[in-house]
This record gives C-alpha cells, structure tokens and sequence, in this order.
C-alpha cells in the first residue's frame, strides 16, 4: 500500500528483493495465496511456494502442507 500498489503486482516483490539487496531468482516466496502471493512473486522472478494447508493445490505447482516442511524444501533448494 505505501508503494502505491497491491499484491499480486510484481512491483511490490521486485521491490523487496531490491531492499534485501538480491536478484529475485535468489528469493523463495512462500504464501498462502495462490494468486497473491506466488502467482506474483513468480511473475517478479522469483520462486514461489504455496503453503496450502487443505491439500487443494493445482497438479503441478509446488507446494507444502505445513511450515514444518519449510526446512526440508530450503535445505535441498538450489536457485
């Protein structure tokens, strides 16, 4: 909002990865909205991830059921 502008805008992730200082290719996005969160972060460069805790995810897209997976899926990601 104080950038003018909503996700899922790609604006607002290439924005962040620019105040982190990386390319967007280097960031893992992860989000509870599809469309949101990972449609737009995938749209800015970057990787995204949804936490979909109903198990309802698209045949294809990545995506974990619970946080606790998050170490595992980091550990073995290679950008």
């Amino acid at each position: 909002c104080d950038l003018g502008m909503l996700k899922p805008d790609p604006a607002i992730y290439r924005h962040a990865a620019g105040r982190m200082g990386l390319e967007p290719s280097r960031i893992l996005m992860v989000g509870d909205s599809l469309k949101d969160d990972v449609d737009g972060a995938v749209r800015a460069g970057m990787n995204g991830l949804l936490l979909d805790r109903s198990g309802l995810t698209p045949t294809g897209r990545p995506a974990i059921r619970s946080l606790d997976e998050l170490p595992d899926v980091v550990t073995s990601w290679n950008p």
